[in-house]
């Protein structure tokens, strides 16, 4: 597996001292957001390639003391020894052949965007690192937008010669777009290949 790159990407954009508290240039007092590299992933498959990631990433890292690590989950598949986790509603029911009421959609997408500006009021995410699926989507939007993080994306491990709809859409707001195939680097011109977690 070669991420080294995305490692890169970390240690770029955190520097030597981050993750302190710091007198800001405003009011006197006033404390810096603690910053923090969010973690996005579904259930099933996504978690694990997230768990699989996260044992090359935190050894590769051990260089950067303190690493403040949060993630976003759903269906109770959460991440063990995270700052803080913050599970999504399940907004599409991929095990259900029946439709979701609209009004029920707009509900939980309207909570799913409260959360996001929860973790935003307090966090700097200077980096997401993401494995899909779905879930990922809205928080990549929102803070490659409003706050200029670094994305970071892998293509889940059972794609081959198709791409996912996560994959669609966050490929135009990845700055490191990775995929475990070969295959899948001619129908992602800008991605890197990196080898199955």
């Amino acid at each position: 597996m070669y991420l080294g790159s995305s490692i890169g990407t970390v240690a770029e954009v955190f520097g030597l001292k981050y993750y302190e508290y710091n007198k800001t240039h405003g009011k006197q007092g006033d404390l810096v957001k603690k910053k923090v590299v969010l973690l996005t992933h579904s259930e099933g498959g996504h978690k694990t390639e997230m768990e699989r990631f996260l044992t090359y990433f935190k050894n590769d890292c051990s260089f950067l003391p303190n690493l403040n690590l949060i993630s976003i989950y759903e269906n109770g598949a959460h991440l063990d020894n995270m700052e803080e986790n913050f599970e999504f509603p399940i907004i599409r029911d991929k095990y259900s052949n029946n439709k979701t009421p609209i009004l029920t959609i707009i509900g939980k997408i309207y909570k799913t965007i409260q959360i996001v500006r929860k973790i935003n009021s307090k966090y700097d995410v200077k980096v997401i690192i993401s494995t899909g699926a779905g879930i990922s989507i809205l928080p990549i939007i929102f803070f490659k937008i409003f706050s200029s993080t670094k994305i970071i994306h892998i293509e889940s491990d059972c794609r081959f010669t198709t791409k996912s709809i996560s994959g669609r859409i966050i490929y135009f707001f990845a700055d490191k777009f990775y995929v475990p195939h070969k295959s899948l680097l001619n129908l992602y011109k800008k991605s890197i290949y990196s080898g199955q977690l």
